[in-house]
Order: C-alpha cells, then structure tokens, then sequence
C-alpha cells in the first residue's frame, strides 16, 4: 500500500488506524535507549536567532557562531539504564511509516540536557535556545529522510507536537500527536523547511541501539 493510499484509509476511519499504530509503536519504543559511537558534526545552522559570536564545549554537545552561522557537533556517548542520554522520540514512535525519527532525536536529547548552560554561553532566553534545538530535531530529521515518501509530513507533524507540547526534554503532547496526524497526512499543512545552510552535507550519525 502506497503512503497516500494510507493517508486516505487513516481519515476515512477518522484516525483509528492512527491511534492503533501509535499505541503500538509506543509500547514497543518504551525501553529503547541509543548510543552515539562517534563525533557527530552537523551541518551549519544559519543563525536566524540572533545569537552572538562565541562558542560552547559542553559534554556531549558543542556550539560554534561566528555571527551568522552555527556550527554544531556531538560528541561520543553512551545511553545506560541509569543514564540513558537518548530514549529516541520520546511520547512518539520511533520510526514513523519508515521516517527514521533517532538521529533527530539523539541532537535533540543532547541539546535539550545541555539547554540552560547553552544559554548562558551565548547570552540568550531559554525558550531561544530551546527553538534552536527544536529546529535542529526538524532539520536533521529531513535530512536523514531526504527523497523518502512523507518525509516532510511526518517531521512536520513531530515538529509541531515537539514546539506545542514542549515541557522538559522533548516530551510532544500525546493528544496534540494524535490530533495532528489525520490534518498533517491529508496535505502537511504546517509543513517545515531545513534550517541547515547545506543540507547536502549531512552526514548520519554513527550510533547503535542500547541493549
């Protein structure tokens, strides 16, 4: 069955299918944890957030701006279960009809547990920083599922669960998932673009689920 086949058999059952499906995926994600096995360097960002020059070394996540660019890179890390760095997306499925969410998740986790010291390096509001991250979750995930059949609708959709729910970490709201998922498969309204300055420079990451 093709995606839009899909998409149109989900509304006409006014999103029971949806429900069913994400029920199961978030039972079967619950205990997933990921491992990042090596730098990660990210594309640039271009800096739309009015960040000044500076930098940050943190422990897992470090940050470049010279002003108009940021540049953005993980550094190896190890979820355990006393300290699982990334669950993956978290309230959400991890894959998404083949829309691989973890890489967005791993630079999302890492920046959103470094999120205040971040913000005080560089000068700036919490909630920038946290939209900063939140972009970074959108970009890398429409990279790493760049040419595949509702890409853009599936991040989409986790963008604005992740932006509307917000709270700690990136916990998006269950009911406003479930309440997106029917209008966003009908036509991505809302739909995202890339904040990478070159997104063909992405490259994925190198990491591993956690036993």
């Amino acid at each position: 069955m093709d995606y839009a086949t899909l998409a149109r058999k989900m509304l006409e059952v006014g999103g029971k299918q949806a429900r069913a499906y994400i029920k199961a995926q978030l039972k079967k994600d619950a205990a997933n944890r990921y491992s990042l096995q090596a730098e990660w360097m990210l594309p640039s960002l271009r800096n739309k957030y009015g960040l000044r020059s500076g930098s940050y070394t943190g422990k897992w996540i470090n940050v470049l701006c010279d002003g108009t660019s940021i540049l953005i890179w993980l550094n190896p890390f190890e979820s355990t279960a006393e300290l699982n760095i990334c669950d993956g997306a978290t309230y959400c499925p991890d894959v998404i009809f083949g829309i691989n969410l973890v890489p967005g998740s791993i630079a999302h986790d890492v920046w959103y547990i470094e999120l205040e010291k971040i913000a005080a390096a560089f000068g700036i509001d919490v909630a920038i920083a946290r939209k900063i991250g939140d972009d970074l979750f959108k970009s890398v995930n429409l990279a790493e599922n760049a040419g595949k059949a509702g890409a853009k609708t599936i991040t989409s959709l986790t963008y604005w669960g992740v932006r509307i729910g917000g709270g700690i970490y990136h916990k998006p709201s269950k009911l406003a998932l479930l309440l997106a998922l029917s209008v966003a498969l009908a036509g991505c309204a809302g739909c995202v673009s890339t904040d990478f300055e070159n997104p063909g420079e992405y490259q994925p990451p190198i990491y591993v689920k956690s036993e």
